[in-house]
């Protein structure tokens, strides 16, 4: 059988023919100071990377409370958005407005009863009551007669403006 080369295994052994031989403990502590003194600087990653736990606290430090706020934020975000829809919801109603006269835009004598929605909501109306001396009156001929002692069947019109009709509905 032939003879194999000598070769050098990783910290200081010496492999002869596969056969592992220990040096003894004074040269292998030789050999340790020896690597030690010829080790180069640490390169500036090597410090970075033993300062990564500390950078990671930070981060969670200053991550925490900022999602912390947030969370905080976007509820009250909720809330008002919420207490903006009822305020919306409760400023759409209706305002009616109830205006008599006597003399039209023309200055002539009319006498009139105007019933009108001044408000942003619409005005349902199922049912209206008149009522003169505390007792309801079924026509506005009727009204009159109470009223004013005008006679059934005189000048009497009963109207209603189909612009206001339009522009309430």
């Amino acid at each position: 059988m032939g003879a194999y080369p000598a070769r050098r295994l990783g910290s200081g052994h010496l492999a002869l023919g596969g056969r592992m031989t220990d040096p003894a403990p004074e040269d292998r502590l030789a050999a340790i100071e020896a690597r030690l003194a010829a080790a180069p600087a640490r390169p500036i990653g090597d410090r970075l990377l033993r300062l990564l736990p500390w950078l990671t606290l930070g981060h969670l430090l200053i991550g925490f409370p900022t999602l912390a706020i947030s969370l905080v934020v976007a509820w009250g975000t909720f809330v008002q958005a919420e207490a903006t829809q009822k305020i919306q919801q409760a400023s759409a109603w209706p305002f009616l407005s109830y205006t008599t006269g006597n003399y039209n835009e023309r200055r002539e004598r009319e006498l009139y009863f105007e019933l009108g929605n001044n408000g942003v909501g619409p005005a349902l109306l199922r049912t209206i009551e008149v009522s003169y001396g505390g007792r309801p009156v079924a026509a506005p001929a009727e009204l009159l007669q109470r009223c004013c002692g005008v006679v059934p069947g005189g000048a009497v019109r009963d109207r209603a403006d189909p612009q206001r009709r339009a522009a309430a509905g």
